[in-house]
């Protein structure tokens, strides 16, 4: 098939949902599909670019972290200005895919969201021409991701009582409401797009969008090796310095304050710190990061962008990831491939992915001294962390070819469907 990916923030923003929608690319690639992105972002000889063919659409503007999720619904005259930008980016993509004559389309971030209601233009004229067209869902919304805390937090249930008596709610409220306003004010579901079909990167991202089983649904996780963070536990080392720990995107959702905490009480370990793909993180972060003792003896390393990121992973005696809310937590589990130690939140879509890989917390319930007790067990039992962490791996290796194939299949049925 001829797949088009409709990917308006792809690489090299780089951000774990651009590297997701690239990595998927390349498998479909590894399928034998040709594949073929229209992109709103250029080309940065500073980073990764992907390695998919790739069209980018840039003359009417970039695409960045404020063009989408700054778009807001103010009215202003920016506001306007960057609406302008996604009508004439949809109405260049609708173009692009009936030149390249595509089988099938999928939606990447940006425009797979609730939010960007105005792209379901994107979608009908697609479906119009005849042809299938799917969206990729990468993180619940924080709408749905705070009422499912507070359930969590107020009951004292499981994470997963707590979704069961989320969704019991919103169906009970879907009695009072028409589709479209539940769609958007109930779940904040992606589905108001109304798109053919939906690729989830994990079960707890799905379990929320669609309660009534409306759209046929795909769960693909983000598979563990592809060519941008190809390595290997015994690849040559790069020329950065092991560190004992490792933090990812210090952003809010995140958990900074934890990271900030253990670096506080913990001086003497050396850390080395990442900002993230959309270079945001550092704003807050790095002035109080700047007036510890650690940063002051030298012993903290803060790195805005790596092109490498394999070389961080196999540069760290741990990594620590205390995020409140993930779609996967793909970045809890790419250092596994080295053996290293990860410590990670209980949080369900990050359990999912680790697995038994890696040492799992809770940063709802859990105070820094504990995390610090968990990382010096960790720090003290490389041997055994190590066989954990690529037993792991070799866990999502065959999960990985398994979804690769049944993904295959599904999406052969979808171009069927249109036939």
């Amino acid at each position: 098939m001829k797949i088009g990916l409709i990917y308006p923030t792809y690489l090299p923003s780089f951000g774990g949902a651009e590297r997701y929608e690239h990595k998927l690319g390349v498998c479909l690639e590894s399928l034998g599909h040709e594949v073929f992105v229209f992109a709103g972002r250029s080309k940065d000889s500073d980073k990764f670019n992907g390695t998919l063919k790739a069209h980018r659409c840039t003359q009417f503007g970039e695409f960045s972290a404020a063009s989408i999720w700054g778009l807001g619904q103010n009215l202003s005259s920016e506001y306007f200005s960057r609406l302008i930008v996604h009508y004439n980016f949809i109405e260049s993509a609708i173009t692009w895919i009936e030149q390249t004559k595509c089988d099938l389309v999928i939606v990447g971030n940006g425009f797979a969201v609730a939010a960007m209601i105005h792209a379901r233009e994107l979608y009908a004229s697609v479906r119009s021409m005849g042809i299938p067209i799917g969206l990729i869902h990468h993180d619940n919304s924080q709408t749905v991701e705070a009422h499912i805390k507070e359930i969590y937090l107020n009951t004292g249930k499981s994470w997963d009582e707590a979704a069961n008596m989320f969704i019991e709610a919103i169906c009970v409220s879907k009695q009072d409401l028409d589709d479209l306003t539940f769609l958007i004010a109930g779940i904040d579901s992606p589905l108001v797009l109304r798109p053919d079909f939906v690729i989830c990167n994990s079960h707890w991202t799905q379990r929320f969008i669609d309660p009534f089983g409306t759209v046929p649904k795909f769960v693909f996780h983000p598979p563990l090796i592809t060519d941008e963070d190809a390595g290997s536990p015994d690849s040559t080392p790069s020329s950065l310095s092991k560190v004992d720990v490792t933090f990812v995107n210090p952003q809010t959702r995140k958990n900074p304050e934890l990271m900030l905490a253990i670096i506080e009480q913990n001086p003497t370990f050396t850390y080395r710190i990442l900002e993230g793909g959309w270079g945001a993180a550092f704003k807050t972060f790095k002035p109080a990061v700047e007036k510890t003792v650690a940063f002051k003896d030298g012993n903290i390393e803060l790195i805005r962008y790596l092109p490498d990121i394999a070389s961080a992973y196999q540069n760290t005696e741990t990594l620590v990831f205390p995020s409140y809310a993930e779609g996967y937590g793909m970045t809890a589990v790419e250092p596994l491939r080295f053996g290293v130690g990860v410590l990670a939140s209980s949080y369900p879509s990050i359990l999912e992915a680790l697995g038994n890989g890696g040492l799992s917390k809770c940063p709802y319930r859990d105070k820094y001294e504990e995390w610090t007790e968990a990382l010096l067990e960790l720090l003290n039992d490389r041997q055994s962390r190590r066989m954990k962490a690529l037993g792991r791996v070799d866990q999502i290796i065959s999960r990985d070819r398994n979804e690769l194939h049944a993904l295959n299949v599904f999406l052969s049925k979808m171009g069927a469907n249109f036939a």
